[in-house]
């Protein structure tokens, strides 16, 4: 790769209102999406020169955000936090932004209520009958959250953990 001769800035835009700390291009390169600690995700959709910083920012973490990740077909972002949650985002066209999954229990992944159809037979009662002892919250932040082998897993790393979802 050659550099440019030329390294003038292209543009330039606040969309946080603290660090971006994260930067994730998709696989196809149509999106970037940039993560801060003030708990929001920016995403972009690129390039920006012609598209004009056409940008969708994602709301549901309440700390800081640790991680984010494109699957590998572009129809996914993974995050995850401070707060110890990762969030499983839809990134298809009509749909772009939607929660899909939450993961923020050791043993069983809670479905969000926004999903159409939602299994929620067994996840949902894991957190909201009570059962801590059974499916704790993770004992730390989420560091980095992966998808792994052709998007069929999700790797969370919480202290010196790594959870296979």
């Amino acid at each position: 790769m050659a550099l440019p001769a030329d390294c003038s800035v292209l543009n330039t835009s606040k969309l946080h209102a603290t660090a971006v700390v994260r930067l994730a291009y998709s696989p196809s390169g149509t999106k970037l999406a940039a993560a801060s600690q003030d708990t929001t995700i920016s995403l972009l959709k690129t390039p920006i020169i012609q598209n004009q910083l056409d940008v969708t920012s994602l709301q549901g973490h309440n700390g800081a955000i640790t991680s984010i990740s494109f699957s590998s077909n572009d129809q996914f972002l993974l995050s995850s936090s401070a707060d110890k949650s990762c969030i499983v985002w839809n990134m298809k066209p009509g749909k772009k932004g939607e929660k899909l999954l939450t993961l923020d229990r050791v043993n069983r992944p809670r479905v969000s209520d926004m999903t159409p159809s939602t299994p929620s037979s067994t996840a949902a009662s894991a957190t909201s009958s009570g059962s801590k002892q059974q499916n704790p919250e993770f004992a730390e932040q989420i560091r980095q959250a992966q998808f792994y082998n052709d998007d069929k897993i999700i790797v969370v790393a919480s202290g010196n953990k790594l959870y296979f979802y």
